[in-house]
């Protein structure tokens, strides 16, 4: 049985670990994750650009010359760079094919939604026995002030946050300029790097924390990535069985819509089925409650296992600590929650085995 005095001193360590690690997320880890990210760049880059330089290397006389590995890794990331713009590109004009034809069939749209309304007013003054287009004039002035309040709340909004949706834009320029930087600077420092981690004095630390990230980072793209492809997939599929004729950009948007932590497919879905049901298009809002029961199901699902199985986590920690991390970090408490709960088990393990402790 341990001794007060071990049970006290291993309480702080837990405690000073949890304050570190999280203080680390809070504060410091705003100001360099684009040198992190970076940093994890150069990495992914490195062993291709080593062996374009080695293959790009001539020999003159007695000396080898080679192209530096900065210059290599700055074109293997700006052709990267490209192939994903030419790709977002071409995604980008399918989707405004798409969009295009909604909005062609947005006035017939209108005008069947005018007349599905139309019928059901006339229908309750039929039962409650008013006169004819009281129900219908009063829906008209209810619709009418509501896109009155709408456009009063919505233009005050637009007007205050153009300015902030610039400074964001303009922000995340800047931040990618750095990170671009940061990656081809990193590539010629990565051998000094590693002999510095490998001479210092948290070495041990520094492994932890870098293996674990590594792991993090490697599962939360992966399952993220499937999660998010399979949904879309499902929904794309559903809204083409219903003949809709915009399945291929409302199931790109309703998956994307799913990977955000305070939304998901029932924001879209749900409300969607509602109006179809109300319409007497049973079949159409039992696919639609279909497609929602099964997203969520993925979701939960696959990403709770995954995530604890790539992580070495439970599924209880994997929720205590996503729930933990909402509530301190906010809407990126989803990422840093499991991050900063792996980095401290990995931490106390560290200090648990250290030479020295008593057993």
């Amino acid at each position: 049985m341990e001794k007060p005095k071990e049970k006290l001193k291993k309480i702080l360590i837990i405690a000073g670990i949890t304050g570190a690690v999280y203080a680390g997320c809070k504060y410091l880890l705003p100001l360099v994750i684009p040198f992190f990210a970076a940093y994890g760049t150069a990495v992914l880059l490195e062993p291709s650009a080593r062996w374009i330089q080695k293959k790009l290397s001539v020999k003159i006389g007695e000396r080898r010359w080679k192209i530096p590995i900065e210059i290599i890794g700055g074109a293997e990331l700006t052709a990267a760079l490209f192939a994903l713009g030419a790709g977002i590109y071409l995604g980008g004009c399918r989707l405004i094919e798409q969009a295009k034809l909604l909005t062609d069939a947005l006035p017939q749209l209108i005008k069947q939604f005018d007349t599905w309304l139309t019928g059901h007013c006339r229908s309750a003054e039929e039962i409650f026995h008013l006169k004819s287009g009281y129900v219908v004039c009063l829906m008209q002035d209810m619709l009418r002030e509501l896109g009155v309040t709408i456009k009063a709340a919505a233009m005050p909004y637009l007007m205050v946050n153009s300015v902030s949706v610039f400074q964001w834009i303009v922000g995340g320029m800047v931040i990618l300029l750095v990170m671009f930087l940061a990656t081809v600077l990193t590539l010629g420092k990565l051998e000094a790097i590693r002999r510095f981690e490998k001479r210092s004095l948290f070495r041990e630390e520094f492994a932890v924390i870098h293996e674990k990230f590594g792991v993090f980072v490697r599962t939360y793209l992966r399952v993220q990535g499937v999660v998010l492809l399979l949904t879309m997939a499902v929904c794309m599929a559903g809204l083409w069985a219903i003949k809709n004729p915009y399945y291929i950009l409302l199931g790109i948007g309703i998956g994307l819509l799913d990977a955000l932590p305070l939304f998901g497919t029932g924001t879209v879905l749900a409300p969607w089925a509602l109006v179809e049901l109300v319409a007497g298009r049973g079949g159409k809002a039992a696919v639609l409650i279909g497609l929602y029961v099964l997203c969520y199901i993925l979701r939960q699902v696959l990403e709770t296992r995954m995530m604890a199985k790539g992580m070495g986590l439970s599924a209880l920690e994997t929720l205590v600590a996503l729930y933990a991390g909402l509530e301190l970090f906010g809407v990126w408490g989803v990422v840093l929650g499991p991050a900063a709960l792996m980095i401290s088990k990995a931490l106390l393990e560290i200090l648990e085995t250290a030479p020295g402790r008593k057993k």
